[in-house]
């Protein structure tokens, strides 16, 4: 690398961070931490940010260069710093998590492929069942929070606007694993290096989602239920390369949004994540039930509801949350449910 170092290094990388960091930066890149430390600027932080430079980096060392200057404008984000959010896909889900977010101060930019999709998803926003409208019949909103919520909604079909526009994405795309891959390619492609990538799905695993982009750290599941302006809980998965203040800033935003949230780590062994595999193994057994001829469906619904106060029972909640599917597409989600 020579015998200088610009000064702005030394700078950018003191005070030195924990010594666990250090550790796994050496054993992770140990030319970058060798070089950083000869020269006085201090190991620099978490190997995963530069695990894809390693080779560069032994074989060219004066790339290291390019390196801190792109890395001070990729920084982690903070929660405060996620100005925007960006929805791709304004059906049921997207709308939902538009129009909380928006309720909630947050500016929204949602993106879908056509315009009657928007206008359909701007519709539910204001007058579907559970919209601003509604909320402010019930009085759990004013009309000037309506009116301010509405105005902090943007709707486009232009990909390139939607991705550098927003700081944080939640895809609500259909649950379609190869198509989910292919958006979160484009995204990666597209966005801002520090704009983190999250994903609306009920259950896929996180792991070929975030293994189609260069910013593993900060890609992570945003797993919101429906319908998303009623429903309280948020389910945030990480993949083992999902760093700590992705974690954060996603928990922050769903926080922010009143939302209750629990941090589960990726598993790729089966469909779903905490509530639906809980909520699948109960609707195993009452398939069981139903099969042997013991009940009926609507048995179950009762015996659950009123014997321990469920809202409603487990079919009575599939069929709401996929109110307007088809059976087949009922039957399809079912079978995800049922492993």
């Amino acid at each position: 690398m020579g015998d200088s170092v610009p000064n702005h290094v030394e700078a950018i990388y003191s005070p030195p961070p924990p010594t666990s960091e250090r550790t796994s930066l050496m054993l992770g890149t140990s030319c970058l931490g060798h070089h950083l430390t000869d020269h006085g600027a201090g190991p620099i932080g978490d190997c995963k940010r530069y695990y894809h430079y390693e080779v560069a980096l032994s074989s060219y060392p004066q790339i290291f260069y390019l390196i801190i200057v792109n890395f001070i404008s990729v920084s982690n984000m903070k929660v405060e710093e996620a100005k925007k959010i960006g929805v791709l896909g304004a059906g049921v889900m997207g709308s939902q998590i538009t129009q909380v977010c928006a309720t909630f101060g947050f500016n929204v930019i949602t993106r879908d492929i056509g315009d009657s999709i928007l206008k359909d998803g701007m519709n539910q926003i204001i007058e579907g069942p559970f919209g601003l409208r509604r909320g402010v019949e019930r009085g759990k909103l004013t009309k000037e929070q309506m009116d301010d919520a509405i105005k902090r909604i943007k709707m486009t079909t232009d990909m390139d606007k939607f991705c550098r526009e927003a700081d944080v994405i939640i895809e609500a795309a259909p649950e379609d694993l190869s198509l989910k891959i292919k958006i979160f390619r484009e995204l990666d492609e597209k966005c801002p290096k520090r704009t983190i990538l999250s994903t609306n799905s009920s259950g896929f695993t996180a792991a070929p989602l975030a293994g189609a982009t260069k910013r593993p750290d900060k890609v992570v599941v945003m797993h919101w239920f429906n319908p998303a302006p009623i429903m309280r809980l948020v389910e945030i998965v990480r993949t083992p390369q999902t760093s700590d203040e992705t974690v954060e800033v996603i928990k922050g935003i769903a926080e922010k949004c009143n939302k209750v949230t629990i941090v589960a780590k990726d598993d790729p062994r089966g469909y779903g994540y905490v509530a639906n595999r809980c909520y699948g193994a109960m609707v195993r057994e009452a398939m069981r039930l139903i099969d042997s001829g013991i009940c009926t469906s609507e048995d179950v619904d009762k015996a659950l509801k009123f014997g321990y106060n469920f809202p409603m029972g487990p079919f009575e909640m599939f069929a709401f949350a996929l109110r307007g599917a088809s059976w087949e597409e009922r039957r399809k989600e079912l079978g995800r449910l049922l492993g």
